[in-house]
């Protein structure tokens, strides 16, 4: 019944980012990098703020107090403790809303200005980790293209898929552990041997949903390719979950052999297609996951 109860939120949340505009507006990483700044001027000179317990303390005490506070929230009204975890669930999704960076990376593409077309990145660029493509595929139009795509894949993942799945397993608590972890990757505050280890924590997180994306990506375009990429990617290997996360998504595409006739600009018809199978995926996402929540009930 928990996993259930879970899943009928995802829905509502579902319907609140992708039907009715989401909540964007409301959401920013601050809150991480805040969070981390604060502990590091508190504790950052002490002896003792070293290896695994600074990782634990970083990591830990907001989910920590998310518990608390929700076991409060529940001994007072249950209704309220579900409307503050859809409430959870919406602000951690993203931060960026996906759907308008594409509208706005597309309308960037076909504008231009007096040197020619305007090319500032979208977000969900320079917010993807860097990850091994593999080898060129030959066909130039898609190879100068499949870099952004990756990305654009990435951030779907970390944006959408993964929250999913942690609030579907540990509720409010699952979705601000991994959006913190997520949100952790944009600060720069970081030392080296800290953010090895949170980077640790963060693949520990998406190991099994990343390859729950795989599946997803595969039924959502073409399976076979997917497969064949996922075997030859590292499906089992630690610390390759992105890179197999996007090397899926082009694979779901049969590495762009699969398409239409491109009407218009060729860039804007990729986006709008890796666009289109993440929102499949998505659906996907949802019905692995009633399976689950019906399965435990």
């Amino acid at each position: 019944m928990y996993l259930l109860l879970n899943y009928l939120l995802i829905l509502l949340a579902v319907v609140v980012e992708f039907v009715l505009g989401g909540a964007a507006a409301l959401r920013s990483p601050r809150w991480t990098l805040d969070w981390l700044g604060w502990l590091e001027r508190v504790a950052g000179e002490r002896g003792w703020w070293r290896g695994w317990i600074a990782v634990v303390t970083i990591v830990g005490l907001p989910p920590l107090g998310v518990a608390v506070g929700f076991a409060l929230l529940d001994g007072i009204s249950s209704v309220l403790a579900y409307v503050a975890g859809l409430a959870v669930l919406v602000l951690m999704f993203g931060p960026e809303d996906l759907a308008a960076e594409v509208d706005w990376h597309k309308r960037a593409a076909n504008a231009t200005g007096d040197e020619g077309p305007i090319l500032v990145p979208p977000a969900y660029v320079r917010h993807a980790a860097p990850v091994d493509l593999g080898p060129a595929t030959g066909d130039q139009e898609f190879d100068s293209a499949r870099s952004e795509l990756a990305a654009l894949a990435l951030a779907a993942e970390h944006a959408w898929f993964q929250p999913v799945f942690w609030f579907l397993v540990f509720g409010p608590v699952g979705a601000v552990l991994y959006r913190l972890c997520a949100n952790l990757r944009r600060s720069e505050g970081l030392s080296g041997d800290l953010a090895h280890k949170i980077a640790s924590v963060r693949e520990a997180l998406e190991f099994v949903p990343a390859r729950i994306s795989v599946l997803a990506l595969g039924i959502a375009g073409t399976l076979v390719p997917v497969l064949d990429c996922a075997r030859h990617s590292g499906l089992t290997t630690w610390g390759a979950s992105a890179t197999l996360v996007a090397r899926s998504a082009l694979a779901a595409t049969d590495n762009g052999r699969i398409r239409e006739v491109i009407g218009g600009d060729a860039q804007v018809y990729r986006i709008n297609q890796m666009h289109a199978l993440l929102r499949r995926a998505m659906t996907v996402w949802l019905v692995l996951a009633a399976a689950l929540a019906l399965a435990a009930a």
